[in-house]
């Protein structure tokens, strides 16, 4: 019976329905015949995998992991008129996004003093939007219009209203589903450069649910979460006291944060 209702819970994707059957699978277990140990098992268990799959649910939103793409796309030079597109070797990077005429292999391995080498750098900042747009031709030619680009702007320096912001990068890449790729790309990069400097310091690995334990857990909600989450953790999950203190202890020292170790330390010895 245990294992039915794991299974049932862990397939389930709506975490309030989720939560309610874990309420009543504790009820369910309370007067059955099991014995105690085994039903505490079971409910912490389920606890568990509860809380691991919120926290990757909420920290997956806040912290996504930074996205790298490379591939070949049309880029438009900013400022012309006409048909001034010319295909490009792009590549994005957790901060930048580089282009260059030629892939970057064949750069490092051509000895031709020939060969245009140039590399572009275009770095990303938390105050740039990057957003899908179809490019019409400037002939009204509709069999040159690009319907698969995208455009990456910044807040124009110019106090007047008519140019609120400035093209920095137009690629046409191709297709629908390459445009969504590098859009939800570049997005996730651009994001990151906003967040809390300990998730870029140490990013984050995904919390998998057959293989995280409490131990694996309470290191996370220690090195990025805050002291509420920490309490409300360690008391869901009965987390030992002196686990507590040296986990404490390990995060402030990847931290560098030298003065709260000393604390701890003083603390801990004074009692």
């Amino acid at each position: 019976m245990t294992t039915e209702i794991l299974q049932l819970l862990l397939a389930q994707s709506d975490v309030a329905r989720a939560q309610e059957w874990a309420r009543e699978a504790d009820t369910l277990l309370d007067s059955s015949h099991q014995p105690a140990w085994l039903r505490d098992q079971v409910v912490q268990y389920i606890q568990l995998q509860l809380w691991i799959r919120d926290t990757e649910a909420e920290d997956a939103a806040i912290a996504p992991p930074e996205q790298t793409l490379s591939g070949w796309a049309d880029q438009r030079q900013i400022g012309s008129q006409g048909l001034k597109w010319g295909k490009r070797h792009v590549q994005l990077t957790a901060t930048y996004i580089a282009i260059q005429k030629h892939e970057p292999d064949k750069v490092e391995r051509s000895v031709n003093p020939f060969l245009d080498k140039r590399q572009e750098c275009i770095s990303l900042a938390a105050d740039m939007q990057v957003q899908c747009r179809h490019h019409a031709s400037s002939t009204h030619a509709t069999s040159l219009d690009r319907p698969y680009c995208i455009e990456l702007v910044r807040p124009s320096s110019c106090d007047t209203l008519s140019t609120p912001t400035v093209i920095v990068l137009l690629l046409d890449m191709w297709s629908e589903r390459a445009q969504n790729e590098w859009l939800a790309a570049i997005q996730a990069n651009i994001a990151r450069l906003t967040l809390d400097p300990i998730w870029r310091t140490f990013p984050r690995n995904r919390l998998a649910p057959r293989t995280t334990t409490v131990a694996h857990l309470w290191h996370y909600m220690a090195l990025y979460h805050t002291s509420l989450d920490r309490h409300r953790f360690s008391d869901t999950f009965a987390v030992d006291p002196t686990r507590i203190f040296y986990q404490h202890l390990r995060v402030s020292g990847l931290k560098q944060q030298w003065d709260a170790v000393a604390e701890l330390t003083t603390r801990r010895l004074g009692k």
